[in-house]
């Protein structure tokens, strides 16, 4: 795996905002595959010495879960410099420096504040400035370009703004967007494309789009118009007999077990 989904957390929101912890996770968005992770928590007097603190950002952290802001009193915080040497030396798993591919979420924020430190402590960034990836571009291609969200609709695991669980998170939403991306002729959401449509929504949304043609339409008396209009309100028909079908499936695995979603146990097969 060349990919790396990298979280920071910070007390600052600029360029050179002071970082509090690391975390990341080697990812492969091709195939789903999370692999070794790296977490550390960085003593708050050294990310001060070398990064920027702001008010507003210190007190958003007191707003924050107990569980959150543990990292703040954490007894295994390092120095930033020893956090930075232990990344370079994990991140280096990936052997070929150019092949390091190391994505934040925001153009500008965690590869950016990252890097910036790395400069600060005079020390080299162990990753290639066009290895930058920013996981804000990939939502936005899953919501524009096949309507999902995998973001908000995957289930979080761990802790909201603990780094790596952070990380973990966004490799898995990334993964799934790049699945959506790549599959396009899976249209329904399956265990191999988990992120595709349901098959009854599918059907509403195709239900709706037909009935939307006809209406405009629909002042038009010819024969060829009303022909046309018969034949869209069968296929209306039709669309919602098979919503019906898909619904009774449902009911009859129902009675055999809870559904699980995509990713959980299979009922049948």
């Amino acid at each position: 795996m060349n990919d790396v989904m990298l979280d920071i957390e910070t007390v600052g929101k600029g360029s050179k905002a002071a970082i509090v912890s690391i975390g990341a996770v080697f990812f492969n968005p091709l195939t789903n595959e999370v692999g070794a992770e790296f977490h550390q928590v960085i003593n708050i007097s050294s990310a001060a010495y070398y990064g920027e603190m702001d008010a507003s950002t210190v007190q958003w952290w007191m707003k924050q879960s107990d569980e959150a802001r543990a990292i703040f009193n954490d007894e295994s915080a390092i120095s930033l410099k020893d956090a930075l040497g232990e990344f370079s030396e994990w991140i280096s798993q990936i052997e070929e420096f150019k092949s390091r591919v190391v994505w934040g979420n925001g153009a500008t924020f965690d590869n950016v504040i990252l890097g910036n430190a790395f400069k600060a402590a005079r020390m080299r960034q162990p990753w290639p400035f066009y290895g930058d990836r920013d996981v804000r571009t990939m939502v936005d291609l899953g919501r524009r370009l096949r309507e999902i969200d995998p973001k908000k609709d995957l289930e979080f695991k761990g802790t909201v703004h603990n780094a790596v669980d952070d990380a973990r998170h966004q490799a898995r939403y990334v993964s799934a967007i790049y699945q959506a991306l790549k599959t396009e002729h899976e249209l329904l959401m399956s265990r191999e494309n988990p992120t595709g449509h349901k098959l009854e929504e599918l059907m509403v949304k195709l239900q709706n789009e037909v009935n939307a043609k006809n209406k405009k339409i629909i002042n038009d008396s010819s024969d060829l118009s009303l022909a046309v209009q018969e034949n869209n309100l069968e296929i209306i028909k039709r669309l919602n007999e098979i919503r019906n079908l898909q619904l009774s499936s449902f009911e009859l695995m129902a009675k055999k077990a809870p559904d699980n979603g995509p990713s959980g146990k299979a009922r049948i097969g």
